[in-house]
């Protein structure tokens, strides 16, 4: 004798377990519908896409679906941001490091007393400030050698950045009319 499978009733306000593993799938396939029935309810996998896209179009017109995608997108996006996107904290690091490079960090002068790199010198985070490195043989009146250029990213930039985050380089003040006042600039801020 074959046994019926039970149901549970759920509330209409509330979603069904198969309902949710419906929108998870439905935001972590990037809105694939037709994907997000078949992972939610794997008996589908034997309909046609265009079948299980149509069951997905009639959730997707349920209330309590676009809510719980809503706040399943929202969740992902905060986890995103967490992990992918820099704070503030590394941004300002990042930027220190490049306006404190030198070109010293990343050279050394050999036995001849010509320049070459030393990046076993140089830590991970000092990596951060180098733009360009390349190393190319040349041929000159003295004989075949080596040229070794070296180029950072542009401190001057890192530097306003960083003096901006902290307010530092004001050109114009507002009063409570709200019409701009030009504030003069000292020597030091006009060079950024």
């Amino acid at each position: 004798m074959a046994m019926k499978k039970s149901y549970t009733r759920v509330p209409r306000n509330m979603l069904s377990e198969d309902e949710d593993n419906y929108c998870q799938a439905w935001v972590l396939n990037g809105g694939n519908g037709s994907g997000a029935v078949a992972t939610a309810w794997p008996h589908t996998t034997k309909w046609t896409a265009q079948a299980r896209a149509e069951k997905s179009a009639k959730l997707q017109r349920r209330d309590k679906i676009q809510a719980r995608i809503a706040e399943l997108r929202e969740v992902a996006k905060q986890k995103a941001n967490e992990e992918f996107v820099m704070s503030v904290e590394e941004l300002l690091y990042r930027l220190t490091l490049i306006g404190r490079a030198s070109i010293a960090d990343y050279m050394q002068l050999d036995k001849t007393g010509q320049p070459t790199i030393a990046f076993d010198r140089v830590t991970p985070a000092q990596m951060y400030a180098l733009n360009e490195c390349s190393v190319d043989d040349i041929e000159t009146k003295r004989g075949r050698g080596k040229r070794t250029k070296i180029k950072l990213t542009d401190r001057i930039s890192a530097m306003k950045l960083i003096g901006q985050q902290h307010g530092m380089f004001k050109s114009e003040t507002t009063v409570n009319g709200g019409t701009p006042i030009p504030v003069a600039l000292s020597p030091a801020e006009q060079l950024l």
